[in-house]
């Protein structure tokens, strides 16, 4: 199998840690996090991810200069810490989350509204200077609302801006606003001509299983490639608001990475696996060891 491992969300790691400002003006911030990315390529992801998913809310609060500082210090910041490390397949994701609530779908904006606010996030990740822009994608992550990824999606090709959309599901496989995700992306690729690619993350498999089986069904299984579960398969609504977002020790991670194996063998056009809330950085070596041994092995090449 030819698998990309995708590094969790560095929140988990960082609270553990007691880094609670996530400016990127902070230098222990900034310490914390150059130590979370490059723990994350040693121990075997071929992604890189951003840790902006918060900072849309500088934007939504009309905050534009001070979203694009934080934006262009975490992509510089990851490009610097990518830089260093003997890859020459490193891509760089950068995160931005929906502009409502992430598990309440009724906060999210009409699709004119998201292609506006979201193609503002396009247009300043394409402004950014200094960086190889074949080595970047958008990943919009825990969507939850059909009307908001249609403006996502709309946005990113009008922008020409490679991009990963990512849904939240329910146990139904099911957008958190009741669309299933193959009728979510026929109704996108209708409107934009299959432009980009889809996944699922914040979500139990169970329900990213019953999706994955559902897009397959309809002849629409190349366009879901990019999976990242969260560490328990307890609904969002009971998540909102723990301090850990569901249980994530050794045993249950390990147990996570087998099952996420187990489902790449059984949508072979899975590219990208990784986890989201409650995983951690450890669980990348999890989901390395479980494509080694006994499943495959991984494409990313050894540090």
């Amino acid at each position: 199998m030819n698998i990309d491992i995708q590094p969790s969300g560095y929140g988990t790691e960082l609270s553990k840690n007691g880094i609670s400002s996530k400016n990127i003006d902070n230098p222990l911030y900034q310490a914390a996090l150059m130590g979370l990315i490059s723990e994350s390529i040693r121990l075997g992801a071929g992604i890189v991810t951003t840790n902006t998913f918060g900072a849309r809310t500088l934007l939504k609060g009309n905050h534009p200069e001070e979203y694009q500082r934080e934006l262009e210090g975490h992509i510089h910041l990851a490009n610097y810490v990518a830089a260093r490390h003997t890859r020459d397949n490193l891509q760089i994701a950068v995160s931005f989350g929906p502009y409502g609530e992430c598990y309440h779908p009724s906060t999210a904006p009409e699709t004119v509204g998201a292609q506006e606010f979201h193609g503002w996030q396009f247009s300043f990740i394409k402004g950014v200077r200094g960086i190889d822009p074949s080595r970047f994608e958008i990943l919009a992550e825990t969507i939850g609302s059909l009307k908001e990824a249609m403006g996502i999606m709309m946005a990113a090709k009008r922008t020409e801006v490679e991009t990963v959309l990512s849904f939240v599901v329910n146990k139904a496989g099911q957008l958190l606003d009741g669309t299933p995700v193959h009728e979510a992306i026929r109704a996108i690729d209708e409107h934009t001509g299959g432009y980009g690619s889809f996944g699922i993350n914040c979500s139990g498999l169970p329900g990213t299983e019953v999706a994955l089986n559902a897009n397959r069904e309809v002849g629409q299984r190349e366009r879901l490639t990019v999976i990242y579960p969260n560490s328990s398969d307890r609904p969002q609504c009971e998540l909102e608001g723990c301090a850990e977002n569901g249980d994530h020790h050794s045993e249950v991670l390990e147990e996570r990475a087998k099952q996420l194996i187990k489902l790449a063998k059984a949508h072979e056009h899975i590219k990208r696996l990784g986890g989201c809330c409650g995983c951690g950085t450890e669980f990348v070596k999890m989901i390395r060891n479980a494509l080694e041994n006994p499943y495959g092995r991984m494409r990313t090449a050894t540090v």
